[in-house]
């Protein structure tokens, strides 16, 4: 598998972590899908305020990456502060490092990202920022 490929499947991993937390409803957890919902509100706000666009011909940017033509703009990466807030929620939730799984999902989505030309690095950082921020002030898992 080339690295585009597997870049691409790194950035589908936000759609299992999201199935996560609407399962978690049903064991009576509501905290994870607000604070994903949350984590998506502040970084379309932020993309509003900021207005800093993506990557020249990014496309396919969307959450399954199939959309065509990128219309948002790019800084934070939603993927990136999804996955950074997820990861860290799903480590404490089953008794893992949620360190280590916040900066591990950090790192990957960020530069799943990057090789699939939807944001540069320092997009991907400030979506790491976003997701770690938001959820260690409100995840009441910690």
């Amino acid at each position: 598998m080339d690295s585009f490929r597997l870049a691409q499947l790194v950035g589908l991993t936000n759609v299992g972590v999201h199935a996560w937390a609407l399962w978690e409803i049903v064991e009576g957890n509501f905290a994870p899908i607000v604070i994903l919902c949350l984590v998506s509100l502040i970084v379309k706000g932020m993309k509003q305020v900021l207005q800093i666009p993506r990557p020249e011909g990014a496309c396919g940017c969307d959450a399954l990456g199939i959309e065509g033509k990128a219309t948002s703009y790019g800084m934070p990466s939603g993927h990136v502060a999804t996955a950074v807030a997820a990861w860290f929620m799903i480590s404490q939730r089953y008794g893992l490092n949620p360190w280590l799984s916040m900066s591990a999902a950090a790192v990957a989505m960020t530069w799943a990202r990057y090789r699939v030309g939807c944001h540069t690095i320092w997009q991907g950082v400030g979506g790491a920022l976003v997701g770690g921020v938001v959820v260690l002030l409100l995840s009441p898992l910690r």
